[in-house]
């Protein structure tokens, strides 16, 4: 089958059905046998391989003349190279046959070109060429590698390098769109990779801000949880930079937000109280900080703790609760009572490792007292 290509730099194509390609654009699909030994060969990065070794790798069934049916179908192929100028590529050599193709004429090279191309556009702020070239590099990827070739081992490498360049070339795709607005059209693409793995950082973020352009807050703060949460459970905590993802969404997120863990939508007008606190708990990053909420019994002050902590704090930090009995004078009440209501065990290795500043201050306190 031949047919025309308007990239006269690929030479062989390895997505989909292992074609070959002139100069001209002109494109002849190889038969089973040859476009494996034509692959093995490629594979072989230039290095000779030996008919042993092409009848091991290639050959499902060894056949009778191991050496006589090599040499049949490496004819057969030079045959067809021959035909778009690169049969000399093909070479004869005392130890076995090599091919020289450079990686760069290659389909696979090309959409590396493209990925390559969309990082460096978006890096310079050029997002609509990023766009452009990352929707090629899609479209190339989209074929599966080495379609018209049984599925051996020594292809292997070949495989991972096609799925790697595809996370690659979607990773792009879905970063560009973004960076244009287009959180609509990025969330299809990023949400299936970040629900097969809730663990994967850059994945769950990308659905996270995608949520948010597209006027979903509730659904982002949702995703921060699960993958917060998935974390904690094994022993970790989310970078710097997810945590700062997740204070943005819950601080410029809709009224819907605060239902995430228990509030309601009949706490009003708190709106500037809720601000500073928030505030207050950003600036964590530059050390300790104290906000005092003071006001007459019965005006809110606890309700609008309780909303704080419910609706503003991300679930990686703790939130350690205290209160004075109004009817007796416990010694340091509040202090054992929000130190002993840890029970969960990702929090008691935090405050384990405080202990050390804790255990002298309170015994200063209790001597005092």
């Amino acid at each position: 089958m031949v047919r025309s290509v308007s990239d006269g730099s690929i030479r062989l194509r390895v997505l989909g059905s292992v074609e070959v390609c002139g100069p001209d654009g002109a494109t002849i699909e190889l038969n089973p046998m040859p476009a494996a030994v034509l692959c093995r060969l490629l594979v072989a990065d230039g290095s000779p391989v030996d008919a042993d070794t092409l009848v091991a790798d290639v050959w499902t069934e060894r056949p009778s003349s191991g050496t006589g049916a090599v040499r049949v179908t490496v004819a057969r192929l030079r045959q067809v190279l021959s035909r778009v100028d690169l049969a000399d590529r093909l070479v004869t050599r005392p130890s076995g046959w090599s091919i020289s193709i450079e990686p760069e004429e290659t389909d696979l090279g090309c959409a590396r070109r493209l990925i390559d191309a969309a990082a460096e556009a978006r890096r310079r702020g050029n997002v609509r060429a990023a766009r452009v070239a990352a929707v090629d590099a899609v479209a190339l990827l989209s074929r599966p590698p080495l379609a018209s070739v049984a599925s051996l081992t020594c292809f292997d490498d070949l495989f991972a390098e096609a799925a790697s360049l595809a996370d690659r070339a979607d990773t792009e795709l879905t970063e560009a769109e973004l960076a244009l607005g287009r959180g609509t059209d990025a969330l299809a693409r990023c949400l299936s990779r970040a629900e097969a793995d809730v663990f994967d950082e850059g994945a769950v973020s990308r659905v996270v801000r995608a949520l948010t352009q597209s006027g979903r807050h509730v659904e982002a703060v949702d995703w921060c949880h699960r993958h917060t949460s998935a974390l904690v459970d094994r022993g970790l905590v989310p970078s710097e930079s997810f945590r700062a993802l997740e204070l943005s969404v819950l601080r410029h997120s809709d009224g819907g937000v605060p239902l995430r863990r228990g509030s309601d939508r009949s706490f009003v007008g708190r709106d500037d109280e809720l601000d500073e606190l928030v505030a207050v708990l950003e600036s964590l990053s530059d050390g300790a900080h104290v906000a005092l909420v003071e006001g007459v019994a019965g005006i809110g002050k606890s309700r609008l703790l309780r909303e704080f902590c419910s609706a503003r704090v991300p679930l990686t930090m703790p939130v350690l609760v205290g209160a004075c009995s109004p009817e007796a004078a416990v010694p340091f009440e509040p202090f054992i009572e929000a130190l002993g209501s840890v029970s969960e065990s990702r929090w008691t290795d935090l405050l384990r490792r405080a202990d050390h500043e804790l255990d002298p201050m309170l015994q200063t306190l209790a001597i005092t007292e």
